[in-house]
């Protein structure tokens, strides 16, 4: 490594692509598509999860437990929206 080199200590919001989206209780909703940032900063503001044979879904960060090898979404996270009659 030269010495001009610069590591980065956090991983860039545009290498979440593909990564799996996993609910709380283990289901895989699908992979991350397109990722919303705020500005041009890497706070991911909301993400599009691809889905196979269903309909694409948008889930903000705010829905977020962890990042890392795949998305874990909280508890309160709901796949069906919360204006939405049951």
């Amino acid at each position: 490594m030269s010495p001009d080199a610069v590591l980065l200590s956090i991983e860039p919001a545009i290498f979440l692509r593909g990564k799996r989206v996993i609910t709380s209780e283990g289901k895989v909703l699908g992979r991350i598509g397109k990722i919303f940032r705020v500005n041009s900063t890497n706070k991911i503001e909301r993400f599009e999860v691809t889905r196979v044979f269903r309909k694409n879904l948008e889930i903000t960060a705010d829905y977020v437990a962890t990042f890392g090898k795949s998305i874990i979404l909280k508890d309160k996270y709901n796949e069906k929206r919360p204006n939405k009659a049951e």
